[in-house]
């Protein structure tokens, strides 16, 4: 053989196996910005889904609040606006199937909800997959001037694992706890 031929072959051989690396690192790269920008998306999402949530509760508080002065103006006394407010309140509907209202007091009992057969249940010592208390966080977090639960659990009313994201605020004036749930 040539050496002419012989160096063909080596770059021939060069090129093949640079060929293949450069498939290699372009793969892997492809999959790192995919893995990146599916990790990117996904908190876009969460950070939207956050703020919803946070908007809806704040201006349904804003409207009970606008209620309780109302109420107050034509001389009921708070348990009477409470009662009046929780019948204004059960018939929110947000018309959307994955951003929901609820309402409970202070012990952890609903007193509106999306499933109708939680109102008036006291859930306070329900626990999600680790073993938190999720609904005595949402008081915690409304009492607190407001803040987000996430909780995995199997909710035994609709026989279903559910994922949720809320958010919850108190209201300023009456034992209410407002809360949107993505």
């Amino acid at each position: 053989m040539k050496i002419q031929y012989k160096i063909l072959l080596c770059i021939f051989l060069s090129l093949s196996i640079l060929c293949l690396v450069n498939i290699f690192i372009s793969f892997r790269g492809f999959n790192d910005i995919k893995d990146i920008s599916h990790q990117t998306i996904e908190e876009l999402v969460v950070e939207d889904a956050k703020d919803t949530a946070k908007v809806v509760v704040v201006g349904l508080k804003v409207f009970a609040d606008n209620v309780y002065n109302e109420y107050k103006q034509q001389g009921y006394n708070d348990g009477q606006i409470r009662k009046k407010l929780i019948s204004v309140l059960e018939k929110v509907d947000l018309k959307h199937p994955h951003i929901r209202f609820f309402s409970i007091d202070g012990k952890g009992t609903y007193l509106t909800h999306y499933h109708k057969q939680k109102v008036g249940t006291n859930l306070i010592n329900e626990k999600d997959e680790q073993g938190q208390h999720y609904v005595a966080k949402f008081i915690e977090n409304g009492v607190k001037g407001g803040g987000y639960t996430r909780a995995n659990f199997f909710d035994g009313f609709i026989k279903k694992k559910r994922q949720i994201l809320s958010y919850t605020e108190k209201d300023p004036h009456l034992d209410l706890i407002y809360g949107v749930t993505i």
